[in-house]
C-alpha cells in the first residue's frame, strides 16, 4: 500500500455473520478477551471474533505480520492499517493550512494477512500455531551437491509437541550459561521434550495452559534446570 493521505485513518473491516460475538486478542505469551464496544485496543499477531451461527459455534480469525491496532464493533472486526495524523503534534491545537508538518505513516506499507474462518473455538483451530507458521516459516538454503558424511538435513533444536514453542535462546545475564525460554500456546496442560541438538542435551517437562518456562543450561556441565523469568537459580 502506498499511503499519502493526511488527517485520515484507514481500517480493514471484517464483519462476521454471528450472534453473541466475543473478541479475543493475542497478547505476549497469551490472549485477552475484550468488549466489542468499538474501543481501539492493542494486540499482537492475531484477533478473533467468535460467537454462534444457527446455534453452532463459529468464528473468524485474522493473522497479520505488521499491524497492531484493533477494534470490534458488535460483530464487525476492524484492523487499523494507517493513521495520518501529524507526528508528535500538540500546539497549536488546530492544524494550520499552510503549516509544514511531519505526517505519520506516509509511503509504502508492506504487510501480510491471513483470514481464517473456523467452526468451534479459535483454540480448536490452533490459531496460535498458525500464527507461528506465518511469522517464522522454514528457510531452505540450497548448497549444491556435496559428498561427505553429513546428513542432508539438520536442526539446531527440536520440540516434539506443536503446542510448545521455544521463543528465545540467549546467554544468561550473570555468566556464560545458556537460557532457553519456552511457552505452551494451545491452552492445554501438556508435556514436551526439547532436544537441544546443538548441545547434545534433552529436557522433558510438563506445562500448564499458556505457561512460560525458563530453562538454564550450565555452560560447563550441560545440566539443565528450571528457573524463574529473572533467570534466578
Amino acid at each position: 500500500m502506498d499511503w499519502h493521505e493526511r488527517q485520515k485513518m484507514l481500517k480493514f473491516s471484517f464483519p462476521v455473520n454471528i450472534e453473541s460475538p466475543k473478541s479475543t486478542y493475542e497478547i505476549p505469551y497469551g490472549h485477552i478477551v475484550r468488549d466489542t464496544d468499538g474501543d481501539e485496543n492493542p494486540g499482537q499477531r492475531w484477533i478473533d471474533v467468535s460467537g454462534f451461527q444457527n446455534g453452532n459455534a463459529y468464528g473468524l480469525t485474522v493473522i497479520n505480520d505488521a499491524k497492531h491496532g484493533y477494534n470490534v464493533i458488535g460483530n464487525d472486526m476492524r484492523i487499523s492499517i494507517a493513521r495520518s495524523a501529524v507526528f508528535a503534534h500538540h500546539r497549536p491545537r488546530k492544524i494550520e493550512p499552510d503549516g509544514i508538518y511531519q505526517w505519520m505513516d506516509q509511503g509504502i506499507h508492506t504487510f501480510r494477512m491471513v483470514v481464517i474462518p473456523h467452526n468451534g473455538t479459535w483454540l480448536e483451530s490452533k490459531i496460535a500455531q498458525q500464527a507461528e507458521e506465518l511469522m517464522a516459516p522454514p528457510v531452505a538454503i540450497y548448497q549444491g551437491i556435496h559428498g561427505g558424511k553429513l546428513p542432508k538435513s539438520g536442526s539446531f533444536l527440536s520440540v516434539d509437541n506443536p503446542s510448545v514453542i521455544v521463543s528465545s535462546i540467549k546467554q544468561a545475564e550473570d555468566n556464560s550459561d545458556i537460557i532457553i525460554r519456552c511457552v505452551e500456546i494451545s491452552g492445554h496442560t501438556t508435556s514436551s521434550t526439547i532436544d537441544l541438538r546443538f548441545a547434545g542435551k534433552k529436557w522433558n517437562g510438563s506445562f500448564r495452559a499458556f505457561e512460560i518456562k525458563t530453562l538454564r543450561m550450565n555452560s560447563m556441565s550441560g545440566e539443565i534446570i528450571e528457573t524463574n523469568l529473572l533467570e534466578e537459580v
